[in-house]
């Protein structure tokens, strides 16, 4: 269904857990989340007395404080949304509407747990509130009430100043049962304790890893997952949900859709052009997107005019690329050892409280307490590249800084690479020196599909002759570059690049190049490719994708005859990845279960042979009476003799009895629908 721009969307929102005394990159945390499952949810969070949620602007925070008002007040429990600013200016008790008022008054003489949802924190700070003030009258609104209060505060990760900030929530706001006067301790158990907690895990300072620095649980508000931004689209004007993530995915968005307010933007974007733009046009709009200040109530935040906004990230990007950092150093982290770049310091043309106030634009993101990045790597080295443009050096100082000679050899210097491959799509002559020195910067980095036409068969030939020579070191590039990069019109040369380099590496990138872009030009090559014996398992099955994106059923079909025809024991890593691809267009239900039986048995402890695979064909099978023939295939298969002594099982195929579970569950339908890449997304 869809829904209005304002509704509230459900999406089952993370929290990563923070350690105020501890270094830490909340990208790194979030990694970590998914291995070890330290997120918390919102029913974790509700059961702390005391929470500080972190998050960025268009985070969607608000939206969540106001949903968990309204469903603990569905489920007949006290709870009040209302901002900290106003708590500053007008109290507790005129931030409160009638209603709100008199279900304030019973709660107060009720005994029953309160929650109370005080957001934004930085918004007050920003126009000049004072938080203290604020938190401070409100403990005294609550009277006899306050030891029942459960209190969750939110603040924008930029603006969150650490220790100091999680003193002053202990100090204004404590757990007044936790209060006690002192007693006596026994030094032995006092001294246990201590090396006990010092035995703690690397991001965990209580015992349970919950995030919790005394009486205080800090968290930050994670991206959205996959599954998240599905639901999320579902409920958004953009057709069908899965071609529209998929073409974020194809277009290289990924980076620009982490907040529900991102995936807002791309979908007005797509209903407004009815397609994605460049991906120059996309950062461009990304960048406006995340520094267009979108709540009315951040009067501070808006004193500067946009022109000098714009300038003064560029400025900050490129001081950041040339010291070779991805962070800013706040005021909350003036370590000696820090590195970084003080915004403050490169800023010094501005009143302090105007950079305060831009860095708490969505551009930035927390990348650690005291610290800041940009939201996306891209979005630094597009602004570094703009500011280099603004300069308008001449091309003699340009190329000094941006082109090197190290040992007798021509290179870009690393730091440079990227914004030097922006600039150098819209600047000739500094473009003609990249594709002599580095040819592959242009397809790896900036926008690979604002090279003209001439300039990309320029480039794979020259990336062809230097990478067989050894010349141009082999680094794998992207999905997203190749996609931008590929055109119909590069087959003649994509073909005369197969010949002159037969590495293995170049071929499976110039075999993803046809695949990513639908160049049927190449169809006969590919075709060459899957049916090449002496071909590697990966190459000839990345060969076997790009023909079905070009739609060539009659080659598919002439590499499964192949497949059937091949005496030999088969490949362990080839045949499940062709039987995956090929059933069941090309092969039948007995065709794969032949297969299955000629494939080289699994090795112990290697992850190859028909595993996973057997699932997802399972999943493929048209209709219920060949899933039931598959299964009873593979079911002989598993106890074929001669069989175990002990296993009872086959002593070749018994590895398939793991598999047997799962493919006899209820087939969702959902898998092995899609495995084929499209051609193109807009």
């Amino acid at each position: 269904m869809i829904m209005d721009e304002n509704d509230f969307i459900e999406l089952d929102r993370d929290f990563v857990p923070l350690e105020v005394a501890r270094r830490y990159r909340i990208d790194d945390l979030e990694a970590l989340d998914m291995f070890a499952s330290r997120g918390l949810k919102w029913d974790a969070l509700l059961d702390r007395d005391r929470v500080v949620v972190l998050a960025g602007a268009e985070s969607g925070k608000t939206r969540e404080f106001r949903e968990r008002v309204r469903r603990l007040r569905e489920d007949g429990r006290f709870a009040q949304y209302v901002t900290v600013e106003r708590l500053s200016r007008d109290g507790l008790d005129a931030a409160m509407d009638l209603r709100e008022r008199r279900d304030f008054v019973r709660w107060l003489t009720s005994g029953a747990t309160g929650w109370f949802f005080l957001d934004s924190v930085d918004e007050a700070r920003i126009n000049h509130k004072d938080v203290e003030t604020a938190f401070n009258r409100f403990a005294a609104a609550l009277g006899a009430a306050y030891p029942k209060a459960r209190v969750v505060l939110s603040c924008r990760g930029s603006a969150w100043e650490g220790a100091a900030d999680l003193a002053l929530v202990t100090r204004t706001l404590p757990i007044l049962s936790e209060i006690a006067t002192p007693t006596s301790v026994d030094p032995d158990e006092a001294l246990f304790a201590k090396a006990a907690s010092r035995r703690s895990a690397p991001f965990d300072d209580d015992e349970d890893g919950d995030g919790c620095e005394g009486t205080v649980t800090v968290v930050a508000m994670s991206k959205l997952g996959p599954v998240q931004r599905r639901a999320l689209v579902g409920h958004l004007d953009v057709g069908d949900p899965t071609v529209f993530l998929d073409a974020v995915g194809r277009n290289g968005l990924d980076g620009f859709a982490q907040r529900p307010g991102d995936l807002r933007a791309l979908a007005r974007y797509r209903a407004k052009h009815g397609r994605f733009g460049t991906f120059r046009e996309m950062t461009e709009f990304a960048v406006i997107e995340r520094l267009r200040e979108h709540d009315p109530g951040r009067e501070g935040a808006r004193l500067v005019a946009d022109v000098e906004v714009r300038r003064a990230v560029e400025r900050l990007a490129a001081a950041m690329t040339l010291a070779q950092t991805m962070e800013l150093v706040l005021h909350a982290d003036r370590s000696n050892d820090a590195d970084g770049v003080d915004p403050y310091l490169v800023l010094g043309d501005w009143r302090p409280d105007d950079v305060t106030g831009l860095l708490q634009r969505g551009i930035f993101a927390p990348a650690t307490f005291g610290r800041l990045r940009f939201y996306h790597r891209a979005a630094q080295e597009y602004l570094t590249a703009r500011w280099f443009e603004r300069l308008d050096l001449p091309d003699t100082e340009l190329y000094a800084i941006l082109l090197a000679e190290v040992c007798g050899i021509r290179t870009v210097p690393p730091s440079l690479r990227a914004a030097t491959a922006w600039i150098a799509a819209r600047h000739h002559g500094l473009r003609e020196h990249i594709l002599e020195r580095e040819p592959l910067l242009l397809l790896a980095e900036g926008d690979p599909g604002e090279l003209s036409m001439p300039d990309r068969e320029q480039l794979l030939r020259t990336f062809a002759e230097r990478q067989r020579a050894g010349q141009a070191p082999y680094r794998r590039i992207d999905g997203r570059s190749l996609w931008m990069f590929a055109d119909e019109a590069l087959a003649g040369t994509i073909l005369d690049a197969l010949d002159v380099n037969p590495r293995h590496e170049f071929q499976v990138e110039m075999v993803k190049l046809v695949e990513l872009g639908g160049i049927a030009g190449c169809r006969d090559a590919m075709r060459r490719i899957a049916n090449d014996a002496e071909a590697g398992a990966y190459l000839r099955t990345s060969a076997l994708h790009a023909m079905a994106v070009i739609g060539d059923d009659e080659g598919a079909a002439q590499v499964a005859r192949g497949l059937l025809a091949d005496a030999a024991p088969l490949d362990r890593w080839l045949a499940p990845a062709f039987a995956l691809s090929l059933f069941p267009d090309h092969l039948t239900v007995e065709e794969v279960l032949d297969v299955v039986r000629r494939t080289k048995p699994s090795r112990r402890h290697r992850i190859e042979g028909f595993r996973a695979e057997l699932l997802d064909i399972y999943e493929a099978c048209p209709d219920d009476v060949a899933a039931t023939r598959m299964v009873d295939g593979l079911a002989k298969l598993a106890f074929e003799a001669p069989v175990g002594e002990y296993t009872r099982t086959s002593g070749r195929y018994g590895a398939l009895v793991a598999q047997l579970g799962p493919s006899r569950a209820p087939r969702s339908g959902s898998r092995g629908t899609d495995r084929r890449p499209r051609a193109s997304c807009s």
